[in-house]
């Protein structure tokens, strides 16, 4: 499995990987490569096309709900 970006964080492998919505994720190696492998309509090495950004932003927001001030760290 090939990573687009990679980088030593702490003494740690961690490569990049891409959402279908257009996020981006850095995590240590080995957990990117089982999140790819285990949801590969879901996740990827290299960024989505800009069609399948787009559709799947219909269904799963960019961006969080704000909470209002509810909740343990407000």
């Amino acid at each position: 499995m090939s990573y687009g970006e990679t980088r030593t964080y702490l003494g740690r492998s961690q490569a990049k990987i891409h959402r279908i919505n257009g996020e981006e994720s850095w995590q240590d190696s080995v957990d990117a490569r089982r999140t790819v492998q285990r949801l590969p309509e879901e996740w990827s090495c290299t960024p989505f096309s800009e069609a399948k950004q787009k559709e799947a932003r219909k269904e799963m927001p960019l961006t969080a709900v704000p909470s209002e001030g509810h909740g343990p760290f407000n």
